[in-house]
């Protein structure tokens, strides 16, 4: 959310009962911290500190998972090149039915404030699909049929196992909540940064009503909501848009530019360049606290790269235009999580439903997308090309939707006298 500027930085009031604690908030704490509020450098001092601690220890251990996690998703598409469908007996199209299960069965969420660290933790998904690509060529070339077992079979063990190892440390780490004595919060924040990082969050929210705290409350409020279901469209086209992921080797052995090896190395730089433009994106976007034009921009360059790959099949042209559709696609990616999430926070229960239903409903765009690719249209895939196209330009328009109706909503806000505003 946008905070108008003021004189006097200042915490929003609630109000809390000021005796023992109320949802685990230490309201001797918070009385300090609202002091404090008025004392900009004070204020300002704890916020480093806490926002230091998460950066070098919740960021880190989810960025992590999202790695490991999108690793063992990229693992099917790499397989491919390998013996799996022949050693499965898979043919025509069942190789996409794989992965529309696949797609279903292995979902992670995460959410973050602010779009730099959103896009910090979506760089896991870009840089495993980047290094997914270099280990299965390490793998299939050095493990293959290695105690009987073909390259693929290894590379799902490895993955598997290094998966199971990072959500047992996470299951330590990771707290659940601000404000909420689990995880690594337990020794790293003391009771006046816990208050402080939950207060913090309140005060960053436009502010509703919390009369019922229920869950069933808060998801009916995000059902209610019409900016969960544009979220919900907005991200769907988004994952339809980037439907080449789980085929992008195979689009790559396409070009013809060598052996299985050769084009497992080949398909990583495109991803490489993607993780820094969703970097960039997403720090312009925070500095310019906007968020519709930094997702709908980057369409454009997607656009221009799906349709190269259709207009030529010259194959340089067509390997720089993967350059172009990918960061396009990962670029408004991360953006568009982190932008709804703050905008459904009236309360926590409704960003938490939201963000479930978001989420959940936006996997659609994973189960339909390998059909775009049926088995006798490749190397060059011209209908998945146009689809993914369709939908990267749907994409783009929802999100100036979202930004046109959010515009019209804070000057509502405005008008009854709100400081805090949706973040546009």
């Amino acid at each position: 959310m946008a905070e108008k500027e003021s004189s006097q930085p200042s915490m929003e009031h609630h109000d809390y009962q000021e005796k023992g604690k109320v949802d685990g908030i230490d309201h001797a704490a918070l009385q300090s911290i609202e002091t404090m509020g008025q004392m900009s450098d004070a204020y300002k001092t704890l916020e480093r500190r806490v926002v230091r601690k998460l950066d070098c220890t919740l960021v880190p251990m989810l960025w992590i998972m999202y790695l490991f996690n999108y690793l063992d998703r990229n693992n099917i598409a790499q397989a491919r090149l390998n013996s799996f469908e022949k050693d499965l007996g898979l043919k025509g199209n069942q190789f996409n039915i794989a992965l529309h299960g696949y797609a279903t069965t292995l979902e992670h969420a995460t959410v973050s404030e602010l779009a730099l660290r959103t896009a910090i933790l979506y760089s896991g998904l870009i840089l495993a699909t980047a290094f997914s690509g270099l280990l299965a060529a390490g793998i299939f070339s050095g493990l293959d049929q290695v105690k009987g077992l073909a390259g693929w079979q290894w590379l799902f063990i490895l993955e598997g196992a290094g998966c199971f190892l990072i959500s047992m440390i996470a299951l330590v780490v990771l707290p659940d909540f601000p404000g909420q004595k689990t995880g690594s919060a337990r020794w790293l924040f003391s009771d006046e940064e816990r208050t402080f990082l939950a207060e913090r969050i309140k005060k960053d929210r436009v502010s509703e009503d919390e009369i019922d705290r229920s869950v069933w409350t808060g998801l009916r409020a995000a059902l209610l909501d019409i900016k969960t279901w544009l979220f919900t469209l907005t991200l769907t086209l988004n994952h339809s848009a980037y439907g080449f992921n789980n085929f992008f080797p195979t689009i790559v052995k396409g070009f013809g530019f060598g052996n299985n090896t050769i084009t497992l190395i080949l398909t990583a730089p495109p991803y490489l360049l993607a993780a820094f433009v969703a970097f960039g994106v997403a720090r312009s976007s925070d500095r310019r606290k906007e968020r519709g034009w930094h997702i709908a921009i980057p369409t454009i360059f997607s656009c221009i790269g799906f349709i190269i790959s259709v207009a030529t099949l010259n194959r340089p042209a067509r390997y720089t235009a993967a350059f172009l559709y990918i960061a396009g696609c990962f670029s408004s990616n991360a953006l568009i999580f982190s932008w709804a999430s703050n905008s459904l926070s009236q309360s926590p229960e409704k960003r938490a439903c939201a963000t479930a239903v978001i989420n959940v409903l936006s996997q659609l765009g994973n189960i339909w997308s390998p059909y775009f690719f049926p088995s006798d249209q490749g190397p060059r895939y011209t209908m998945a090309m146009l689809l993914m196209m369709a939908s990267t330009v749907g994409c783009g328009l929802t999100a100036i939707s979202i930004k046109w109706l959010l515009i019209r909503a804070n000057r509502r806000l405005e008008q009854s006298g709100a400081t805090i505003f949706f973040s546009l």
